[in-house]
């Protein structure tokens, strides 16, 4: 009996070895799924933080524009009860608050020759108040310069070109609108605030066009920049320019072409661009490869980031 004695002991080792290894791979199998409902656990925590962040967020969003338009409101109705003047709405689709007192700065800095908007609305009417307002000062200052009667002919021709003209060629702003109804939604707020005079509103539908072998839908606009050309070719122009438009869902670059139709016919003029929506990947993109196809044709150009709510660029061509 002893002879077998070895081979059963060896039998009953490899048979408590077989177990142990079984209970541990069972425990492994064990810990593994435990591991797994902890990353499922976690994961499910992730997006549950991730859903209520968001969530939070567009409460604060909401909660943030109510606000603000609670403000402009009585804003606009102190206004009206004061002058009968409407106040501009410049929260959701419109330039935000921030980029409108930027422009706005820029316009009482600067003496520019026209401003051009590739969509209209809200700026639309501030860009042809803002002009007003200029003049006004103007005409003040030389009025109280000459004891209120102006006999000189260069005053007089200095008060002129601020003041909107019927036979202004072009008109002192251009805005390219593609979309009827917002056409006609600027075409009455200027009406409204009797500015249409020096507001050339175009419709310019969204027409397909090639540059650099990319398609695009962009503003049929090319004919109207090459009239404002037309008017500024015996000198040095200076040029304000907002590219507000059109919609991101237009398509990928949506608003890339406004500078290839700029400088087709004002290559030579100094530009101001401030581009809206900068917070958005695809307009710093823009304005990146904007910047190369200005260093491409050797034109000077700086550029500066605009603090706002949606982001601001300005780049200065020519200057």
């Amino acid at each position: 009996m002893d002879q077998y004695k070895g081979p059963t002991n060896k039998f009953l080792e490899i048979s408590r070895l077989k177990k142990e290894l079984e209970e541990a791979n069972d425990k492994i199998l064990e810990m593994s799924k435990q591991i797994q409902e902890l990353k499922d656990a976690n994961q499910a925590n992730e997006h549950l933080v991730e859903s209520i962040s968001l969530q939070v967020s567009k409460q604060l969003t909401k909660s943030t524009e109510s606000t603000v338009k609670q403000i402009e409101s009585y804003m606009a109705v102190k206004d009206y009860l004061s002058d009968g003047s409407i106040g501009l709405n410049f929260h959701g689709w419109p330039i935000s608050s921030e980029i409108g007192l930027f422009l706005l700065s820029l316009i009482h800095e600067n003496q520019y020759d026209c401003i051009i908007e590739f969509g209209s609305g809200t700026s639309t009417l501030m860009f042809a108040q803002a002009l007003l307002n200029k003049s006004a000062g103007v005409a003040l200052a030389l009025e109280n310069s000459a004891g209120s009667v102006i006999n000189d002919g260069a005053e007089v021709s200095a008060i002129a070109e601020y003041s909107p003209s019927e036979h202004d060629v072009p008109k002192r702003i251009v805005s390219f609108e593609h979309h009827k109804k917002y056409l006609e939604e600027t075409t009455k707020l200027l009406r409204r605030q009797n500015v249409e005079g020096i507001v050339d509103l175009v419709h310019a539908p969204l027409v397909s066009t090639t540059i650099d072998g990319e398609e695009h839908l962009y503003y049929d606009c090319a004919k109207k920049i090459e009239a404002i050309a037309s008017a500024f070719k015996a000198g040095t122009a200076r040029f304000l320019v907002l590219v507000d438009g059109p919609p991101q869902q237009t398509g990928e670059n949506a608003r890339s072409p406004a500078l290839h139709f700029l400088l087709q016919h004002l290559s030579t003029h100094k530009i101001d661009i401030l581009i809206d929506d900068y917070k958005r990947p695809a307009e710093k993109r823009m304005a990146e490869r904007w910047q190369t196809m200005l260093d491409s044709r050797a034109l000077s150009h700086s550029g500066e980031e605009v603090v706002s709510e949606k982001g601001g660029f300005l780049l200065r061509v020519n200057q």
